[in-house]
């Protein structure tokens, strides 16, 4: 069960990633790692620009 609680983290921290222009593949290794450590450093930094 805690493991799927790491892949929901994971698969937040990219869907959120992709949303503000960062990196994906990154930012979902940092949830499934750090889980919401990851997620609210994500969700603070601002939207990049393309």
């Amino acid at each position: 069960m805690e493991l799927l609680f790491w892949i929901l983290w994971a698969v937040c921290c990219g869907i959120l990633a992709n949303n503000k222009n960062r990196n994906v593949v990154g930012w979902s290794i940092a949830g499934l790692l750090f889980g919401l450590f990851a997620l609210i450093p994500l969700a603070l930094l601002p939207k990049l620009e393309d």
